[in-house]
């Protein structure tokens, strides 16, 4: 079964009709879809996000908002990260223990921390869409 997890801001936001058309067709196909998202962990936070991914039409089977950075300075194992990519490091760790195989974000910290931590997780970075599209001439 596929598991794939994706951020939010600048990710899902970035592409919502790619994200909404990809959400569905893991679902369709079986899969589990995650969000994982650095956004913060509080119920007010966690009701809003629900409430806008509704609202893009994006399915999904569970959120995840990583918790504060003092909690990944406890938790995060990998002591030379410096107090950011320890903050980056859970979403690894959520991925991890949810058995995420593809993980889509926007930030090039993150996707650079995958790639050294997690190379079992396929990681693709998002770009934001270039407005307006331009048409190719002849």
């Amino acid at each position: 079964m596929l598991k794939v997890a994706f951020d939010i801001d600048d990710t899902i936001t970035a592409n919502p009709e790619f994200f909404r058309f990809l959400s569905h067709s893991i679902k369709k196909a079986g899969g589990n879809v995650y969000i994982i998202s650095s956004r913060t962990d509080m119920r007010e936070v966690y009701d809003a996000t629900v409430k806008e991914l509704k609202e893009l039409d994006i399915v999904f089977d569970d959120i995840i908002l990583i918790p504060e950075m003092r909690i990944a300075q406890e938790i995060c194992p990998v002591k030379e990260l410096n107090s950011y990519q320890k903050y980056i490091w859970q979403k690894i760790k959520y991925c991890e223990e949810l058995g995420v195989k593809l993980y889509f974000d926007d930030e090039e910290a993150v996707v650079e921390l995958f790639q050294k931590l997690a190379p079992k997780i396929q990681v693709f970075k998002v770009v934001k869409k270039l407005w307006p599209r331009y048409k190719h001439t002849q």
